[in-house]
């Protein structure tokens, strides 16, 4: 198979952030050092808080290595390379128009999450999280090319490595029936949050959650608050944030270009940002929206894609400057 030397440079990028994140200090990352106490209960034995077995069998991994830090380096490396390939396949996937500048688009994406602090979060703090991501993405890929039996693998890997993976992909199994009503339902939902309707629902429901599957642990949270204190405050913050993108993706699908990636799009975004429309009054709730916003590196590229021409070598070497200069900034303010 012959490598080009697009993907011989994305290869790169992907070796070169994977040794930074390695390498930073230990200090580095809110959750570094709840992650190192994880890694270092597991290759010892002891009783550690419930993970995926992902987690598991990397940190004994690492551990033949006597490494530590080896162990909050390979997620982050495996989700690179999954959220990459993921993005690398959508293009084959959908629309000639983008398929003729898939460079263009990798690159975007790329510089997009260069500049993304969700993606330097998930690398970084969120890793459970981050290393699912792709992989639930890549599921709702294999289901609207019916491919059920990839769907299935790359669903349940997503649970190993998170298991509140789960809400995810039920969001994705649900919509993908109705995903010619995503406009109305997230409308429907949109209206109900402002209105404050889940507020209702929402503890019980986690309780419930946390009762099966421990849903982030949110039970415990709630029942660590104190008292007199409103555990269910609505984030209008993160849902305008969030809304604003739906504005970008039915924009440039109003346009008439590439239409069947737009239509996709439109899909997925719907089905990851539902859980938090449906729960989002619990603590951390910005949690919800993780694969959402990992999503919107994406939705920018596409759209730039949309209505601009931009120029295949302008692309990749901003791209190449994007990941020699932002890291560090990054690295230093996690």
């Amino acid at each position: 198979m012959r490598v080009s030397i697009f993907q011989l440079m994305v290869l790169a990028g992907v070796v070169f952030l994977t040794i930074l994140i390695h390498l930073r200090p230990i200090d580095v990352g809110t959750d570094t050092v709840r992650y190192l106490a994880f890694y270092s209960a597991t290759v010892s034995n002891e009783s550690v808080e419930s993970s995926g077995l992902v987690f598991h069998l990397i940190a004994k991994l690492a551990s033949f290595f006597d490494n530590p830090m080896l162990f909050l380096t390979i997620p982050a490396a495996l989700s690179m390379v999954a959220y990459v390939s993921y993005a690398s396949h959508l293009v084959s996937v959908f629309d000639n128009e983008l398929t003729s500048r898939k460079p263009i688009f990798i690159a975007l994406i790329v510089i997009a999450a260069m500049f993304s602090p969700f993606f330097w979060n998930g690398s970084v703090n969120l890793l459970k999280s981050n290393l699912a991501m792709p992989l639930t993405f890549i599921g709702t890929l294999a289901i609207l090319e019916n491919k059920k039996k990839y769907a299935f693998v790359f669903f349940s890997l997503a649970v190993l490595a998170h298991i509140t993976s789960i809400v995810f992909i039920s969001s994705a199994f649900v919509l993908y029936r109705f995903r010619r009503y995503s406009v109305l339902i997230i409308g429907v939902l949109c209206l109900g949050y402002l209105l404050n309707v889940p507020i209702y629902v929402s503890d019980m429901l986690v309780r419930y959650l946390g009762q099966i599957v421990g849903f982030f642990g949110y039970a415990s949270y709630l029942n660590a608050i104190p008292a007199g204190l409103d555990r269910a405050v609505p984030r209008y913050d993160f849902f305008g944030f969030t809304i604003f993108f739906f504005g970008l993706i039915l924009s440039a699908r109003a346009s008439k270009k590439m239409t069947h990636f737009w239509e996709y799009t439109l899909y997925v975004y719907s089905a990851m940002v539902i859980p938090f429309l449906l729960l989002g009054y619990i603590p951390y709730s910005d949690r919800l929206l993780f694969n959402a916003w990992s999503f919107l590196p994406i939705i920018i590229s596409g759209f730039i894609l949309t209505y601009l021409k931009i120029p295949r070598q302008f692309a990749m070497w901003s791209a190449v400057t994007a990941v020699l200069l932002l890291p560090h900034y990054w690295l230093n303010v996690l």
